[in-house]
């Protein structure tokens, strides 16, 4: 743990370093160039746009040395921590190799930063950009790589098989018992609906057709709430609909029993457009 925490600090120290590194470069380019301190921040700020855009070719391998999730045994090189070490020391062994070169031709003070900026440049290009994505490719195309992906492959298509399964499984459970409440309840609120249908039948008072009605949708409630209150409607429209009768405001009546609200005036209006 404390290896791989170290490695991610190199890998941002040396990623820091990197665009530095080019900062400098950009900036001694433009000065011989003949461009003046003036020109040089005028232009950074449009220039930085550039400058951002090219770093950003760094950004897969600045993941990849920051959070990377090779398995050993498919790339048993690239996931050893003196690989990862020398992956993540790049931009930093680059300018090494740039001040060693730098001190062999005897080179002036400023050509000195600039060897060791172009040395980490080419050496992280080389390596991150180039070097790492091709060997990972060769690790695969050994037999003993290749057989660890291909069973890491089947193992990960047979989780997802099972998880399938068990969420097929989980969905026939719920329709299952749901068509077992749904049986449950007609066979209990069958016989309110009949007499909700018998007192229609028998003509009484709208007012003591209303009060039966409520205590019905009461006892609904208490047996299954609104879900159970809807079944009880579904049941007496069927009943009613067989007779020739016309369905009583059931909705609006059962109006504050539990839960249950009437249906607002944009819902009854669409009801009677599809009916």
């Amino acid at each position: 743990m404390k290896l791989r925490h170290l490695l991610k600090l190199l890998h941002v120290a040396g990623t820091v370093w990197l665009i530095g590194c080019a900062a400098f470069l950009l900036i001694v380019a433009l000065r011989q160039a003949g461009a003046g301190w003036w020109v040089i921040f005028s232009v950074s700020g449009f220039s930085g746009i550039a400058f951002l855009f090219s770093t950003s070719i760094y950004l897969f391998a600045v993941f990849r040395g920051v959070v990377r999730k090779q398995l050993a045994e498919e790339h048993p090189l690239t996931s050893s921590g003196i690989y990862l070490l020398f992956y993540d020391s790049c931009p930093i062994l680059g300018s090494l190799a740039g001040l060693i070169s730098a001190e062999a031709i005897a080179a002036a003070p400023l050509e000195w930063f600039s060897l060791a900026a172009e040395g980490s440049l080419i050496m992280t290009f080389l390596i991150w950009i180039l070097g790492d994505p091709l060997l990972g490719l060769a690790e695969g195309l050994l037999p003993s790589c290749a057989a660890a992906r291909r069973a890491r492959l089947a193992a990960e298509t047979e989780t997802r098989r099972r998880r399938q399964e068990n969420r097929q499984r989980l969905l026939e459970q719920i329709r299952w018992a749901q068509q077992a409440k749904q049986k449950q309840w007609s066979r209990q609120l069958l016989p309110l609906a009949e007499r909700i249908l018998a007192s229609m039948q028998q003509k009484v008072p709208r007012d003591r057709l209303r009060r039966e009605s409520v205590e019905i949708g009461a006892q609904a409630w208490q047996q299954g709430g609104t879900q159970c209150m809807q079944h009880l409607l579904v049941l007496v429209s069927q009943l009613v609909n067989e007779k020739g009768l016309s369905l009583p405001p059931l909705p609006y009546w059962w109006d504050g029993i539990g839960n249950w609200r009437r249906p607002s005036l944009k819902e009854t209006f669409a009801k009677n457009r599809q009916i």
